[in-house]
């Protein structure tokens, strides 16, 4: 993810003020210092060029000469924003004449519907999870709050995520008249797992397992049960038991990523690595369609990641043998 902010335009009124610059290697090794932006501008005098530059201890990059400067950009590399993250529900409380299996309950059965008890979440990068939980059984307050959460994230991952999370999260947003956005970026490892692996199960607890990541905590119906009742131990043990669904949820993405397509890129355009933004790639394999349009498969030096770029990318990047 990149932020671009504009200095030097008479349309902006937030300048941004620069002393010292140095321009650097992306290595951050010294190559010229410049005492001001008019000093930077007279050196490259017109010329477009992207370098990078130290500012406030921190490594930018910096595009100059862009209509003489007069809109020039000042880039500034964020970490990105991914987050993981897993809600648990309530059952619905209806009414029935009697216990059984293979029963029919109609929507009008439902005397509460069911809600979200509390939600836990992680940003990538980060070691503490975070948790929401309802109040008394109102999730009015988790709900605005989860959706300002997902709203800063450029990619949100979690098992079932797409087809029951997110769906589950805007129907109670729907519910509770809350704003939420129409579309999010999701790496849903439920439909990755089944998308490119066999395996016996699908389910997150034997994920996990089957990599040698451990399992999810066992727990029963009455934990949902006693959760209903507000009773504070049961919840304490919830947001324990959504929570290690996430960390488990995590180290299971950074197994499957190595094999799967990227849901978002990360990187700084399109010659950059999708998922740490390294520049640097060695080939891989040449495709060739029936049509006889050539896409290239490259390998990021630094963190191993698999893309499958077009020729025409293929011959702007940094490809090393």
């Amino acid at each position: 993810m990149v932020v671009y902010l504009h200095y030097n335009n008479q349309n902006n009124k937030q300048q941004i003020k620069m002393s010292k610059i140095q321009w650097v290697t992306r290595q951050q090794e010294v190559i010229k210092t410049f005492n001001s932006i008019q000093e930077l501008k007279d050196y490259f005098d017109g010329e477009t060029e992207t370098i990078y530059v130290k500012r406030d201890g921190k490594l930018m990059k910096m595009i100059v000469g862009v209509e003489k400067m007069d809109k020039s950009y000042l880039v500034t590399e964020q970490p990105r924003k991914r987050l993981f993250a897993d809600i648990e529900v309530s059952p619905n409380v209806v009414v029935a004449w009697r216990p059984g299996y293979n029963l029919t309950i109609n929507p009008g059965d439902i005397l509460e519907e069911r809600a979200i008890i509390c939600v836990s979440y992680k940003w990538d990068g980060e070691d503490k999870v975070h948790s929401l939980k309802w109040q008394e059984g109102d999730d009015k307050n988790l709900v605005r709050e989860i959706i300002k959460v997902m709203n800063e994230a450029d990619e949100i991952v979690g098992h079932n995520f797409a087809s029951f999370d997110l769906k589950f999260i805007r129907g109670r947003a729907l519910y509770h008249s809350i704003p939420m956005l129409t579309q999010y970026k999701v790496y849903d490892t439920l439909k990755y797992a089944r998308r490119y692996f066999g395996l016996n199960s699908y389910k997150l607890d034997y994920i996990a397992s089957y990599l040698g990541l451990g399992h999810k905590i066992t727990t029963t119906l009455q934990l949902w049960k006693d959760c209903m009742t507000n009773n504070p131990k049961a919840m304490k043990k919830m947001i324990k038991y959504c929570s290690k669904d996430v960390l488990l949820n995590e180290e299971v993405f950074y197994k499957m990523k190595k094999y799967t397509e990227s849901e978002v890129h990360h990187g700084d355009g399109k010659l950059t690595c999708p998922e740490c933004g390294h520049d640097e790639f060695r080939l891989v394999k040449t495709l060739l369609n029936k049509s006889g349009v050539v896409r290239r498969t490259v390998q990021c030096t630094k963190c191993g990641n698999y893309s499958t770029v077009s020729n025409n990318t293929y011959l702007k990047m940094n490809i090393v043998k």
